[in-house]
């Protein structure tokens, strides 16, 4: 089956809309929610500078997460870039190294 939409642009007239390529193409696609989630616990993992302009400690890290992307954006292709997962939550969307999904569904 077709997963192609269709959108309007702005001429008022319908074009087709492909779905993206995804890393994993046998997977959903991970939340907005989720991969926002995912960043806040990585950087709550990082010490970093606190600048005195900012205005509280998260945007400071989020200052540094900006700067770390944007090294990341620099480096030199990776072709063969794959997240290293084995499974995926469901719910949210986001990759696990194993089936440790559905603990909480057991309870």
């Amino acid at each position: 089956a077709d997963m192609a939409s269709t959108a309007s642009d702005s001429s008022g007239e319908a074009s087709v809309v492909r779905p993206r390529k995804l890393l994993i193409p046998g997977c959903a696609p991970t939340s907005s929610l989720a991969r926002e989630f995912s960043l806040l616990m990585a950087i709550r993992t990082w010490n970093t500078p606190v600048l005195p302009l900012q205005c509280c400690p998260l945007h400071s890290a989020l200052r540094e997460l900006r700067a770390s992307s944007r090294s990341l954006e620099r480096s030199k292709c990776r072709p063969n870039f794959a997240p290293n997962a084995e499974a995926q939550c469901q719910h949210c969307g986001i990759l696990s190294l194993g089936d440790d999904m559905d603990e909480d569904e057991d309870e």
